[in-house]
C-alpha cells in the first residue's frame, strides 16, 4: 500500500520531480517509444520508483547535455540507488 498523503521533505520532492522531468524529456528526444510506465511500489522498507519505456535509441547527433549525470546527482543527493531504466530506490516507504 502506498500512502498518497505522506509528507516528503521539499528537497526530496524537488529532486524526484526533476528526475522524472529529465527522464520524460530524454524519452521524447532520444527514443521512439510508444508507451512509458511509471511505477511506485514499497518493497523491503524502501519505495521503488521505476520509469521505463518500450522504445529504442533514435539515431541522432551526439548529445552534449548533462541529463543523465544530473539525474544521477539528484538521486544521490536524496540517498537513492538508480540504474539504466531509471530505477530509484528511496530509503523510506510511502
Amino acid at each position: 500500500n502506498i500512502a498518497l498523503n505522506k509528507k516528503l521533505p521539499i528537497i526530496t520532492k524537488q529532486h524526484l520531480f526533476f528526475i522524472y522531468k529529465e527522464a520524460i524529456t530524454n524519452i521524447l528526444r532520444h527514443s521512439n517509444a510508444k508507451n512509458v510506465w511509471l511505477q511506485f511500489k514499497n518493497h523491503q522498507g524502501n519505495c521503488i520508483v521505476l520509469i521505463k519505456d518500450d522504445g529504442t535509441l533514435k539515431p541522432s547527433k551526439k548529445s552534449t547535455g548533462f541529463g543523465l549525470s544530473n539525474m544521477a546527482l539528484r538521486a544521490k543527493k536524496i540517498n537513492t540507488e538508480n540504474g539504466f531504466e531509471i530505477y530509484i530506490k528511496l530509503p523510506f516507504m510511502l
